[in-house]
């Protein structure tokens, strides 16, 4: 296996520190936002039908708990990344890789989504203010695992298959099937081209 080479390194380094600022300011916005609830009955998060995705009076732990698993989400992937890079197993795990970062760019576009609506509603300048934070910090998370995405997936390293599999050992494990050219074969008798005649 081969590492990633070595130009794209630092475009691919670039758009993780990006990931991991954005990430700092979705964290420092959503404690600050939670710092809001009160516990007991009474401890809403949001008390007016109109913030997207809620119909109604919403809970601190309903609408802050799918936040923290974005959250959470996003730092695991903020860990693995450099992980790969530094151990050179990125060209193996590439597709599972993409797979957990392409559902990650589509929640941080759901968490902008939601704290957008923060600032069409009744609340104070300070909770205002902290999610705009959250939102700036969920945009800017998406737009540095975009590019993580395009780094990871722009260079094919040794042009090789993510697994080694499948080797020629001399046994049939498939493969194109064609009419026999022979005419002492009845009619529709396919031969595996890869036995040996």
């Amino acid at each position: 296996m081969g590492m990633l080479k070595h130009d794209i390194i630092p475009y691919l380094l670039i758009s993780w520190g990006l990931a991991v600022f954005g990430w700092i300011l979705i964290l420092s916005g959503v404690a600050s936002l939670q710092q809001n609830c009160t516990s007991g009955p009474n401890g809403y998060a949001v008390n007016i039908r109109q913030l997207a995705g809620y119909l109604g009076i919403a809970s601190c732990s309903k609408v802050y708990a799918y936040t923290w698993f974005i959250t959470f989400y996003a730092f695991f992937m903020l860990v693995l990344t450099p992980i790969l890079v530094v151990t050179g197993k990125l060209s193996k795990f590439r597709a599972g890789f993409i797979g957990l970062l392409a559902p990650l760019i589509m929640l941080l576009g759901d968490m902008s989504s939601t704290f957008i609506y923060y600032t069409d509603l009744d609340f104070n300048s300070t909770a205002v203010a902290r999610a705009r934070t959250t939102t700036a910090g969920a945009v800017i998370t998406s737009i540095g695992a975009y590019l993580v995405l395009i780094c990871s997936g722009i260079v094919d390293e040794d042009k090789e298959k993510s697994e080694k599999s499948g080797q020629p050992t001399g046994a049939v494990y498939g493969g194109r099937y064609g009419v026999m050219p022979d005419d002492d074969q009845p009619p529709g008798y396919f031969k595996n081209y890869t036995e040996k005649s």
